[in-house]
Formats: C-alpha cells, sequence, structure tokens
C-alpha cells in the first residue's frame, strides 16, 4: 500500500501473507489496509482515489451478497 499526495510518497506499508493466500485475498487485504489506513488520518479529506485494478476484488466489495469476511469487513468500514 502506497499513499501519494502532490506527486511525493506519504506512507507505504506492506504486509507478508500465508504462502496459500490467493491473489484475490491479497488484493482485498490490500484494500482493507488502505481503508483502514485512510480511517486512521487526523485530516479527513473529502474524498480519497484508491487505484485498483482487479475486478474482481471491487464486485466483491460492491455485492451485498458476497460473504467473503475481507470483503465484508471493506463494506463494513466504508459506510
Amino acid at each position: 500500500m502506497m499513499a501519494v499526495r502532490n506527486g511525493r510518497e506519504m506512507y507505504i506499508d506492506t504486509q507478508r501473507l500465508h504462502t496459500t493466500c490467493t491473489v484475490f485475498q491479497a488484493e482485498l487485504r490490500g484494500i482493507d489496509m488502505v481503508v483502514n489506513w485512510i480511517g486512521k488520518q487526523r485530516t479527513k479529506t473529502p474524498s480519497y482515489a484508491i487505484n485498483i485494478d482487479s475486478k474482481a476484488a471491487l464486485l466483491a466489495i460492491a455485492n451485498n451478497q458476497a460473504i467473503h469476511p475481507l470483503a465484508v469487513a471493506i463494506r463494513k468500514q466504508s459506510t
């Protein structure tokens, strides 16, 4: 996860996942990390841009019927 403001890196975070994790799970975890980071910011910004290239992860988050634990957690944090 990397946060950029005015073309400059502000924050970088990484996390090692279990070797059995799928790419889908890694994408969801990255989104979860950035949503958590946004929630912890003291200066509130009206909007953020999160650049994601995983259509499957975005669809899982947007689908209220999707029950993947990370997708559910992201949906709850985003509301």
